[in-house]
């Protein structure tokens, strides 16, 4: 993870629109998964296998049981396998359900296309990923925030404090997934609003519903 890694995340924060402007000049296609989405999942995989082996290493001293590094090991790694399998499997699950629905539903404005992404007669649509990537950031970095609220925040506020933290992430979530709509995708007018809602449900809803699917078959397989 190099200081741009840091540095963009940071951007994205404190100033969207100049982060989505950088993403949007970007020259090199690899940048985002290489150096950007895959660090930032594994990052916050690490975080939730460190919090998942802290939080039940002092549960089971609180509760008088001999921890077990082992087992705790184990449970941390699949917690930290939850978070990329929803993650990564959020990310191609919106870019494919977006690319099915592009046809029927949105039309772009050619005039918006830069000369370099028409090769040949055919458009490249390499801004799809990039908002959909970058768009994960916030969702990301509100995972890394809740499994550390568990961790650290006492119990008595802890509901409130998670509730205001999640709600406060999601909701700048959607103002950086419509700024990133608003500058990134060369689609009419009439069909930004319908895209920019499809493209939040999906980066937004879709890693939380697999992470909870994630978390049934678990506790399914388990209990068998």
């Amino acid at each position: 993870m190099s200081i741009r890694f840091f540095k963009r995340i940071w951007t994205f924060i404190i100033s969207p629109q100049k982060a989505w402007q950088e993403a949007k000049e970007e020259k090199d296609s690899q940048f985002l998964f290489s150096e950007y989405l895959y660090p930032l999942i594994g990052f916050v995989g690490l975080v939730v296998l460190g919090a998942s082996i802290y939080q039940g290493y002092y549960a089971q001293v609180a509760g008088g049981i001999k921890p077990s590094i082992n087992l705790l090991f184990q449970k941390g790694l699949m917690d930290a396998a939850q978070v990329f399998f929803s993650f990564v499997g959020g990310f191609f699950l919106t870019q494919w359900i977006l690319f099915k629905l592009f046809p029927m539903m949105w039309v772009i404005d050619i005039d918006q296309i830069p000369e370099e992404n028409r090769e040949g007669g055919r458009i490249r649509i390499d801004w799809l990923p990039r908002i959909i990537g970058y768009g994960l950031t916030l969702p990301l970095l509100a995972k890394m925030a809740s499994v550390l609220c568990l961790c650290f925040v006492p119990e008595g506020i802890y509901f409130f404090v998670e509730a205001t933290v999640l709600w406060s992430f999601f909701f700048y979530s959607t103002v950086q997934i419509w700024i990133g709509c608003h500058l990134l995708a060369p689609i009419t007018r009439k069909g930004r609003t319908s895209f920019f809602i499809a493209a939040a449900v999906g980066v937004i809803l879709l890693p939380q519903l697999i992470d909870i699917l994630f978390a049934l078959l678990t506790h399914t397989f388990n209990g068998i």
